[in-house]
């Protein structure tokens, strides 16, 4: 109705359609490698928290605004979801599932729904310990 009212008389009630989106779940796992053993539990949440807000429909996103209609999913968002945790060497691997999301519908969203959605797997670089 806030639409209509403002479409200065050219718009009618049926002018306007508004849909849910399709939500897309995709499921993450990740395999990262911890600067020492004793932080390993603080970098495995601090991953796992990055990850789950990257992957929230409405508050996340590319830029935290919301994950944007029919926007596909890449390893590169994750990578830089993950970069600057603190005490994280490096990432060791990344899957997806489904393991193609480039190409999604107009009106898909991307979303992990729920925590069971992110795992996160810590290791330790046994060189420098």
């Amino acid at each position: 109705r806030y639409l209509v009212s403002q479409g200065w008389g050219a718009l009618d009630e049926d002018a306007i359609r508004v849909y849910n989106p399709d939500y897309m779940n995709v499921y993450v796992s990740v395999e990262i490698i911890a600067e020492s053993s004793d932080m390993g539990a603080m970098v495995e949440k601090e991953a796992k928290d990055r990850l789950l807000k990257l992957l929230h429909p409405i508050e996340g996103g590319p830029d935290g605004k919301g994950w944007p209609f029919g926007r596909g999913l890449w390893k590169s968002d994750l990578f830089r979801a993950l970069a600057g945790t603190p005490g994280l060497d490096r990432v060791q691997s990344i899957e997806l599932q489904p393991g193609s999301l480039d190409i999604l519908p107009p009106s898909s969203l991307i979303c992990a729904n729920g925590e069971e959605c992110v795992k996160v797997k810590v290791g330790i670089d046994k060189r420098k310990n």
